[in-house]
């Protein structure tokens, strides 16, 4: 195995991370940075990177007031 081969493989969950447009990719490759020499850490790298990237859904509540759909009330009452 190269030189080459082993930093590509060392390398591979920033890289899939990288390549899926992962929203978390820049706390995968510090991951993978300082924790991928470990066998631990890089599989935890790897797990993340290919995880769902999609966000979860917010709540009616939230997804209401950034549509400007609510109405506050902001008098003080009497």
């Amino acid at each position: 195995m190269s030189h080459r081969d082993r930093i590509l493989i060392y390398w591979y969950p920033t890289l899939l991370a990288k390549r899926r447009h992962h929203n978390n990719f820049g706390s995968i490759k510090l991951v993978n940075l300082f924790f991928g020499w470990t066998f631990i850490g890089w599989v935890v790298a790897l797990i993340w990177a290919a995880s769902d990237t999609s966000r979860p859904p917010s709540s009616g509540l939230v997804q209401r007031a950034l549509n400007n759909q609510m109405v506050f009330d902001a008098r003080v009452p009497a």
